[in-house]
């Protein structure tokens, strides 16, 4: 009986040993995965401190790079308007008047072109890029008040007639030509394929005419005033006419091509174009009679 009850007692006792030996080593099991844990958080944060580092320096590398290009594109751009003048100058001592200084000026453009394309500075020429609406918005308002300022006004109405018609029926009738031209010459397989509606929309787009190449071309020449008043007039009003009826033209993309559509269109036209009218012709007015009162007296370049 003794030696059966020792034997329990020593079964208990290895039975303890063993429970806490369990447990001390869970116990540190689960302290080495919490302490695990700490430095995965730590590691975590390192890789994301690097990370962010890393974008920081990889931004201020293109900040960099574009303040650089920029500075090629501003170089360029100078060094274009120097050639161009200097050249210009060149050819209208010469009497060179095949070659006026615009097409200098777009073969300067070109051959810088080229040349940022061949040296791989795409982002000069991105740099470089044309602004149509600061174009538009900047410069182009100055450069034809100062045209028109200057125009000779009785020849302006006197070629009137000719101009109008040049401005508004010959745009109406290039635009379809040419919008009839590309549509069937993408039919035919000739040219890429476009749609009626674009074909007209691209037509209405080329067939106005440039008005600040005619101005430099023919003020460089001093070809006679009616001849001027007429081809200035038509370029300018052309131009608008233009605009109105791209917008006119673009709304049916939108909408499908029926009778309240048509409708819908020449209500657009109408009210953009003689809406344009009327505010040229009231800011022509408060021009004139606040020209009048300053007594500015304007100086006609053409004779």
């Amino acid at each position: 009986m003794e030696k059966m009850l020792r034997r329990w007692l020593l079964v208990a006792s290895l039975a303890l040993t063993a429970t806490a030996d369990r447990t001390v080593a869970a116990r540190t099991h689960l302290q080495g995965v919490e302490g695990g844990e700490g430095g995965q958080d730590e590691l975590l944060h390192e890789v994301k401190a690097a990370r962010k580092e890393r974008d920081i320096h990889e931004e201020v590398d293109h900040e960099e790079e574009k303040a650089k290009e920029t500075k090629w594109a501003i170089l360029g751009g100078l060094a274009s308007l120097t050639v161009t003048f200097s050249l210009g100058h060149a050819l209208e001592v010469a009497e060179v008047h095949w070659f006026p200084s615009q097409g200098v000026g777009i073969l300067c453009g070109l051959v810088c072109a080229l040349f940022a394309e061949f040296t791989g500075r795409v982002q000069t020429v991105e740099q470089m890029r044309f602004d149509y609406e600061f174009f538009i918005i900047w410069l182009l308002p100055p450069i034809m008040f100062e045209a028109a300022f200057n125009m000779n006004v009785s020849a302006f109405f006197a070629s009137l007639a000719p101009t109008l018609f040049f401005a508004f029926a010959g745009l109406l009738i290039s635009t379809f030509i040419v919008g009839g031209l590309i549509y069937g010459a993408g039919q035919l397989g000739i040219c890429y394929p476009l749609s009626l509606l674009a074909s007209l929309t691209f037509g209405s787009l080329i067939s106005a005419t440039d008005p600040v190449s005619v101005l430099a071309v023919f003020q460089s020449l001093g070809v006679k005033s009616d001849l001027f008043a007429m081809v200035f007039g038509e370029s300018v009003l052309n131009d608008a006419t233009a605009i109105v009826l791209t917008n006119t033209l673009l709304s049916f993309n939108q909408v499908p091509f029926t009778s309240d559509a048509v409708m819908s269109a020449l209500h657009l036209f109408g009210t953009n174009f003689f809406g344009s009218i009327a505010i040229g012709v009231g800011f022509g007015l408060a021009s004139s009679i606040l020209f009048k009162k300053l007594q500015v007296t304007c100086t006609c370049t053409c004779t």
